[in-house]
């Protein structure tokens, strides 16, 4: 005959523990999102969203910052996805599309396409840089968003100056004959930072760069949250059968 142990919990006890234990009342997507290249042209990114309803998330981006956010409430528990990633320079996210089924949030967006080098020129007579100084001021009086990059250039003339700004980054490269002087540096540019409108300066040896910044980044920009939760795209605020973009 077994003998059970004096300390041994009785049903009573163990009914009365799992009475008196907190349940839970927040419910957090514990998974660890990663974004990936789904095919050469595309990124992709998938976040697990257990219990938070299509009609509760957000999803915007901002400075190259990609956010999710969403919380619903459901049988007292309260349900949250909160993340962010920043996004790579070529990522497109303005033509990003969302999905959401099943507690799952799909998100794809396409690479940008490559753009051509831009060359700045560089500017060396004086009515040049006069006219060029009076344009920069009357765009600091209406606008003064811009980026101004300053390089001494002692022993190079403007006509021995290259400026080429690819792929978010701007290359400065010079040399000269007549004195031996030469020059080579790369700057990485800000991702906000529009080098097809810069221009620049070179008098006394300083070269002056002025980069403004891209308009679209001026403001924050939100996607449109496809609602798919039976496969079939719910009404939103847009034409049926145009795709979900960034507004």
């Amino acid at each position: 005959m077994l003998a059970m142990s004096p300390f041994a919990p009785s049903l009573l006890d163990a009914m009365m523990v799992e009475h008196l234990r907190a349940k839970p009342r927040v419910a957090l997507s514990g998974n660890v999102p990663r974004l990936s290249e789904q095919d050469e042209n595309t990124y992709a990114l998938t976040i697990l969203a257990p219990g938070v309803a299509s009609s509760d998330l957000t999803v915007g981006v901002e400075d190259g910052v990609i956010k999710v956010d969403g919380e619903t409430a459901k049988s007292g528990l309260m349900h949250i996805v909160h993340w962010k990633t920043r996004l790579p320079s070529d990522a497109a996210a303005d033509q990003a599309t969302v999905t959401c089924r099943d507690g799952v949030v799909e998100i794809s967006i396409p690479k940008k396409v490559a753009a051509e080098p831009t060359v700045i020129a560089v500017k060396r007579t004086f009515e040049e840089v006069a006219a060029t100084a009076d344009d920069q001021d009357e765009n600091a009086k209406s606008e003064p968003k811009q980026y101004t990059l300053t390089i001494t250039a002692p022993g190079l003339s403007a006509s021995d100056l290259e400026l080429v700004a690819t792929d978010g980054v701007l290359k400065v490269t010079g040399k000269s004959q007549r004195t031996g002087a030469h020059l080579a540096k790369s700057f990485r540019l800000p991702r906000d930072a529009d080098a097809t409108s810069a221009s620049a300066t070179h008098v006394d040896g300083i070269l002056t760069i002025a980069i403004p910044k891209a308009p679209e980044y001026l403001a924050a920009k939100k996607m449109l949250i496809v609602k798919d939760s039976e496969g079939v795209q719910d009404d939103v605020d847009e034409a049926p059968d145009e795709a979900p973009e960034m507004v």
